[in-house]
């Protein structure tokens, strides 16, 4: 079923306009680095980074904090499916406070390509006493077609039915896609101590994607040590591009903090670096591939 949306935006350069929702289905790829053969069209592409989207100038009925669900997705020319930054259901909702207005993403699952406009599809709901009592926050459609970059990055806020919605990303016009994981293998993280994991490229001075934010002081991990990362991939610009990957901790009076630095290899090819802390040790991995237009 289609469901149109008019909007239509626009500040300086950049346009926002009309977009049509015909595919209610998640993307299915994910990075071509774990998805086996690299395509024969498979290059540097143009592709948008998505750094956060940010609640601010509530309608004077609501105010901070608020549960909120639903879900925010980018569609791109590869296949046109939702690409979900941000997907919550109503037994998970995030609560936004005064101190933290921004949605945790947990995504996108591949690189956004900006070589079409892409389309940015926002449903976000305020949770009520009981289901029927949840009240819409956000419910827009638009379509993004900026095509320069900038190294400070972008900021543009987009009007919603009770919120601005304030989005910071990046352009970058030749870029490559990098797969993150970690792992502890020595130590362990402390009981209680919050910790934030994030990456930054050279190329972009204010952007970090935010790979993991606990601030309830427990690290999220598997059995084998690796960490559960609530994101992992990243566009770095081709051919100069480099990647950062920073760990910190902060607790009380201490802190502690490790940063490891990756350079580029393409087509394909992974790093693995240690970044060591005072009371663990940390395997950081930076898978490396080409971008595809046309996967299928």
């Amino acid at each position: 079923m289609s469901r149109r949306l008019r909007t239509t935006v626009k500040c300086g350069r950049r346009v926002f306009a009309t977009i049509s929702v015909q595919s209610t289905r998640k993307a299915s790829l994910g990075p071509i680095y774990t998805t086996g053969t690299i395509p024969a069209d498979a290059l540097p592409e143009s592709c948008m980074q998505i750094f956060s989207i940010k609640v601010t100038d509530l309608n004077n009925d609501l105010s901070l904090p608020l549960e909120v669900h639903g879900f925010v997705a980018a569609r791109d020319s590869v296949d046109r499916k939702r690409n979900y930054l941000f997907r919550r259901t109503r037994d998970n909702c995030q609560t936004l406070t005064p101190k933290d207005p921004f949605l945790h993403l947990t995504g996108p699952s591949r690189a956004v390509l900006l070589v079409d406009p892409v389309g940015i599809e926002v449903q976000l709901k305020v949770k009520g006493k009981k289901e029927s009592e949840d009240e819409v926050l956000a419910f827009k459609c638009f379509y993004f077609h900026e095509r320069y970059h900038l190294e400070d990055g972008i900021r543009f806020r987009i009007p919603s039915k009770r919120c601005m919605l304030e989005f910071a990303l990046a352009v970058l016009p030749m870029s490559v896609e990098a797969i993150v994981g970690i792992r502890v293998v020595d130590g362990s993280w402390p009981d209680h101590c919050p910790g934030l994991l994030v990456c930054s490229t050279n190329s972009v001075k204010e952007g970090k994607v935010v790979l993991l934010d606990f601030q309830n002081g427990e690290l999220p991990t598997k059995s084998d040590g690796v960490v559960e990362l609530a994101r992992r991939v990243v566009s770095v610009d081709y051919p100069e591009g480099k990647l950062t990957v920073s760990v910190e901790a902060s607790r009380d009076r201490f802190s502690a903090r490790g940063t490891v630095d990756f350079g580029m290899k393409v087509p394909r090819g992974s790093t693995t670096r240690t970044c060591d802390l005072v009371f663990c040790k940390m395997l950081v991995t930076v898978s490396w591939s080409l971008v595809s237009c046309y996967r299928v």
